[in-house]
């Protein structure tokens, strides 16, 4: 124990430190107290060693049972920094077992806090890696696939030498796995589909406080539930189970659940009077809860809960990417917060797996503020910011909540089991009986023809939209296609000739999305035709880093393009993580390869077809970015003909790959708008043929908007069948962004019609040895 002689204030302090660390105050608050006590003593101090030995176990047992989102992670980082000094000071603390423990517990949630904002050097700093951590940015800056900084650990534990660096390795894996299962990578594991998270400010207990100043250092994210168990008429009522400081009765939830309330009645009618009553269920319940900042949450919560308590077809969910504050007036109305709380609340968002937070319309100038600061230091974090004014804005915006439609089969069935005592026996038996028969019977139609995700399933269903089979994909997949970051990996084609269609799908192996696997089975059969690992070798011997050939689908067609009566399948496969592009033509019977275009870059357009040239065969036309010439690109193509590379140049120069026979290639240039806020990848996303009028709609990434909540800046060129530009304009996302920038001296001015018609006059043509200003196309042979 630290002896008397010490300085009052230092020994006072150590008591107040040891009291935080046993008793009922938040694993945050009490390693964020360590930090603050032990930066004010020298590692090797002799009262250093004495304190850290009455510390240890204490700290050991709060480190390793940390949550550590809310804290800053480079508090994290220098509190282990500061072990580790000491340990190499004090011969004494280097073989104490307990301050091992605590130092490696603290880096490596200091690690995971960084690679959630995407920091990989630092996140290199905090694990026993023998290489470097080096990894290819472009998934993770587009902000469409974080995924590359956890394969590239996955490749690191492949190769661990030691068991400590492979214990630390698979702990940091483990931990990112539950973040993309249940939305937050808590102990606690909350799933995200029975309630949602907020942000919250933690604050000291009184006893445990020096200066008032302090409470506002420390974040965290707060797990919350609505659950109804019955009717409650005349009015709703809804208690929550913590205590509360600054709440009007009902608890925490007067004006959020009126505003819900009166929602419900003007969508749902047949609600109204239909009162409820049931109870907000908090984790960590014995901790109390401050102001009514969670009133956003606990409506739309309340909202999604009455419409599936009361057995409405329509069920509608917080999106488990999104994060909630904000206070409810009884009319709707988003109330503000406590201003000084916003920065934490965004850091405590900015450091976690989640990449939405929802904050109060008139407050998100100053949460977009906060986060970018953050950006400022960590370029790579993935925090979107988005103000809403009133309750019914949350669900109309997708990227928020999600909704959907309860089957009439399954809706039936659960009205009635809820009636079923009003219900006559005899009636509800044949009722049951009847609704079993056609359940068991199954639809007439067993020919496939769409595919809807649901939850963590594939539900492949025939043109009337009767369920045939059920697929299990997993909740990350089924999450990316929701929020629009994955097309719908599947494709239907009749290829065994029994008159209906097989099924052929993207897989992946474990839970991560990757969809590295092409699978084909016929629908209700108990085997596969058969599966293929979408592993295939590449060269680029200016990239060398380019070393494993694992590939993940981003789009499926199966289609007889070149008209010889039996359909091929197309698949659209990007490299994971690096930049190379597959476009493949696979023997759907089989699963062979026929032919493969490699593109140095990726493609993100999906596949279209189009016959621009009058031939009853249409041409393949995909999109995207080439990283050897930093342009977003256009590659016509004949399904006859897909075979070889795309044209490259400089450390981009493909080996052991001819140029293929493009029918065209084509580079779009950069508005003003790119060349001062430039997107890191401008990319091609979508191909729009229209052949009534004989032309095509190509949208390109044009710039970045600050926001990527916002979206994308676009570039819509439109061309004739013959490629030549017809016309140039750009979507609202970028006359906004272009507006903010001239407004801010960035612009000169917003790009004018003349600048747009130039624009299109600078889009080049592949010649097949150069680059040509008119358009070229080959003619078919």
């Amino acid at each position: 124990m630290a002896g008397s002689s010490q300085p009052f204030g230092l020994q006072a302090r150590y008591r107040r430190l040891l009291g935080v660390l046993k008793g009922p105050v938040s694993g945050r608050w009490a390693v964020a107290q360590v930090e603050r006590f032990l930066s004010q003593l020298r590692p090797s101090a002799p009262e250093t060693e004495s304190y850290l030995l009455s510390l240890a176990e204490p700290l050991a047992e709060r480190a390793s049972s940390l949550d550590p989102v809310g804290l800053r992670p480079g508090r994290l980082a220098r509190l282990a920094g500061r072990l580790q000094k000491a340990q190499d000071a004090r011969t004494v603390l280097k073989e104490h077992d307990a301050i091992g423990r605590a130092e490696r517990h603290l880096r490596l949630r200091a690690g995971l806090l960084y690679g959630y904002a995407g920091a990989l050097q630092q996140v290199a700093e905090c694990l026993p890696l023998a290489e470097p951590l080096e990894v290819e940015l472009s998934e993770i800056e587009t902000g469409e696939d974080p995924e590359a900084l956890r394969s590239r650990l996955r490749e690191a534990l492949r190769y661990a030498e030691s068991d400590g660096a492979r214990r630390e390795l698979e702990w940091m894996l483990d931990r990112w796995e539950k973040a993309t299962d249940d939305g937050h990578g808590a102990e606690d594991g909350h799933a995200a589909e029975n309630g949602t998270w907020i942000p919250v400010v933690e604050r000291l207990p009184a006893w445990a406080r020096s200066r008032q100043e302090e409470d506002l250092n420390v974040g965290g994210l707060r797990h919350l539930a609505v659950q109804l168990y019955g009717p409650a008429p005349p009015d709703d009522r809804l208690r929550a189970d913590v205590p509360a400081r600054g709440a009007d009765a009902p608890i925490l939830a007067g004006g959020a659940v009126k505003a819900a309330r009166r929602l419900l009645e003007k969508r749902f009618p047949r609600l109204k009077g239909r009162f409820v009553k049931g109870h907000v269920a908090f984790d960590r319940s014995r901790t109390g809860h401050e102001g009514q900042s969670a009133g956003l949450a606990i409506a739309a919560l309340f909202y999604g809960a009455t419409l599936e308590h009361t057995s409405r077809r329509v069920r509608v969910q917080i999106h488990p990417q999104a994060l909630l504050t904000g206070d409810v007036a009884p009319d709707g109305e988003i109330r503000p917060v406590e201003e000084s709380s916003l920065p934490v609340k965004v850091r405590a968002a900015f450091f976690s797996p989640k990449t939405r937070l929802v904050v109060p319309e008139g407050q998100r100038d100053v949460a977009w503020a906060a986060r970018e600061k953050l950006l400022e230091k960590f370029p790579h974090g993935q925090l979107d910011i988005f103000g809403v004014g009133r309750l019914e804005e949350l669900f109309y915006d997708r990227r928020l909540t999600g909704r959907r439609r309860v089957g009439l089969v399954r809706h039936t069935a659960d009205r009635l089991w809820d009636r079923r005592t009003e219900v006559a026996l005899g009636t509800l038996s044949l009722g049951l009986l009847a609704l079993i028969g056609a359940l068991l019977y199954g639809p007439l139609d067993r020919d496939p023809a769409l595919a809807e995700f649901q939850g963590s399933t594939l539900h492949v269903e025939n043109a009337a939209g009767r369920t045939l089979e059920k697929l299990e994909v997993g909740r990350e997949l089924v999450r990316k296609v929701e929020d629009g970051r994955a097309k719908k990996p599947v494709a239907f084609a009749d290829v065994v000739r029994d008159e209906t269609a097989e099924l052929f799908w993207g897989a992946s192996p474990g839970e991560d999305a990757r969809l590295d696997v092409l699978r084909a089975k016929a629908v209700g059969a108990d085997t596969l035709l058969w599966e293929r690992p979408l592993r295939f070798e590449v060269s680029f011997p200016g990239k060398p880093e380019v070393s494993n050939g694992t590939f993940g689908i981003a789009d499926l067609l199966a289609e007889d393009l070149n008209r010889d009566g039996s359909p091929e399948l197309y698949a659209l496969a990007n490299h994971r993580p690096y930049f190379p592009s597959l476009l493949l033509q696979l023997e759907p019977t089989d699963g062979q390869v026929e032919r493969r275009y490699v593109h140095p870059g990726h493609l993100r357009s999906g596949i279209k077809t189009a016959d621009l040239v009058g031939s009853p065969a249409p041409e393949l036309l995909v999109g995207g970015h080439s990283n050897a010439f930093g342009d977003p690109v256009l590659a016509v193509l004949r399904p006859s003909e897909m075979k070889g590379r795309a044209p490259t140049r400089g450390n981009y120069a493909m080996g052991g790959a001819g140029l293929a026979a493009h029918v065209a290639y084509l580079r779009f240039p950069s508005t003003a708008v790119q060349e001062r806020r430039p997107a890191d990848y401008p990319m091609a996303w979508q191909i729009r043929p229209a052949p009534a009028t004989k032309t095509l709609e190509v949208v390109t990434q044009d710039g970045r908007a600050p926001d990527e909540g916002s979206g994308r800046p676009r570039v819509i060129t439109t061309l004739g069948f013959g490629l030549e530009p017809r016309s140039v304009g750009t979507d609202g996302t970028y006359d906004q962004l272009a507006d903010s920038l001239l407004q801010r001296g960035v612009l000169e001015a917003v790009p004018s019609p003349d600048a747009l018609r130039r624009y299109g006059e600078r889009v080049r043509y592949w010649t097949g040895t150069g680059w040509s200003a008119e358009p070229r196309m080959s003619t078919r042979q």
